[in-house]
């Protein structure tokens, strides 16, 4: 009965199940063992011999060690100081980041970044520099304040959106993306294994979810891709396998185990409102995949 109720919640296998039962079973002997162990050597106790006494006397009668001090150079170099204050991240200089709390070799890649025509838009860029931990970030942003971008944003006027190749995104292979301004070949094969595992698109701002997409790249592109949402590949969720849907970029294995095993414990699924029963799936997981689920 708890092997079942395990699988059917969290995709607990017979194997990993069998596993946890003689895990318990050990931890239970060496508890036992330990606890005999205790009580036969306190039946053993003795008072402290002769040698330990002397020795006890002699560390007794040893002076006072002095408490280990740093140098105060020492403590300057430890303790980076840190104040925050409203800043554009796209005018911050080096010492600015340091004072914000980044090290200088962080500080030097912000600003490499911002060399080869980087641009922060919105806070969330700023949260996408994997120089600046996640907590830093939090309390970083409300200190963000970023002023309107114009300088080198891209200007599309009516001649050049003429000239402008349109190119379709779910027909179009790694080659045929590359004829879009701002992606090389790279990038391009990047985003057509992501249409393939996802199975096509339903949105263009789906692209943000490519590895090492920035919002400075996906405003580029954008205008460049046409999409038609009826051709994203549909999940048949009643028919589908395991093998078929554990490469899916928006579910991990534990979770496919757990929609399978669901589904074979209490029938067919017959609208989205039954995943949610499915405890380890989240609201958001359902939400992004709704668009490709159909209910046969």
């Amino acid at each position: 009965m708890i092997r079942k109720w395990l699988g059917l919640h969290f995709g607990m296998s017979r194997r990993e199940y069998n596993g946890l039962v003689v895990l318990a079973v050990l931890i239970t002997l060496v508890r036992l063992c330990s606890a005999a162990w205790s009580w036969w050597q306190s039946g053993k106790a003795t008072g402290p011999t002769i040698t330990e006494l002397a020795a006890v006397r002699e560390l007794q009668a040893l002076p006072e060690a002095r408490p280990f001090a740093l140098k105060p150079r020492e403590k300057r170099s430890l303790r980076r100081t840190q104040r925050f204050f409203r800043f554009d991240p796209n005018k911050a200089n080096q010492a600015d980041w340091q004072e914000l709390g980044l090290s200088e070799k962080q500080a030097a890649a912000i600003l490499r970044y911002r060399e080869k025509g980087g641009v922060f838009r919105r806070k969330a860029d700023v949260a996408r520099m994997y120089t600046i931990r996640p907590e830093l970030y939090q309390k970083l942003e409300p200190y963000i304040d970023i002023q309107e971008v114009t300088a080198n944003e891209p200007r599309f006027n009516a001649e050049k959106v003429s000239q402008i190749i349109i190119v379709p995104l779910h027909e179009a292979d790694s080659a045929g993306l590359t004829s879009v301004r701002g992606l090389g070949p790279a990038f391009a094969s990047r985003i057509v294994r992501y249409r393939d595992r996802l199975g096509g698109f339903y949105s263009l701002h789906q692209l943000a979810e490519v590895y090492g997409m920035d919002s400075l790249r996906l405003q580029q592109i954008l205008p460049q891709l046409r999409l038609d949402p009826s051709k994203i590949r549909r999940i048949p969720v009643n028919q589908v396998t395991f093998d078929q849907l554990k490469g899916h970029p928006y579910l991990r294995y534990k979770q496919v185990s757990a929609l399978i095993a669901y589904r074979d414990q209490h029938g067919p699924y017959k609208s989205t409102a039954d995943l949610k029963k499915v405890v380890i799936l989240p609201p958001e997981t359902i939400r992004k995949l709704e668009p490709y689920l159909i209910f046969e």
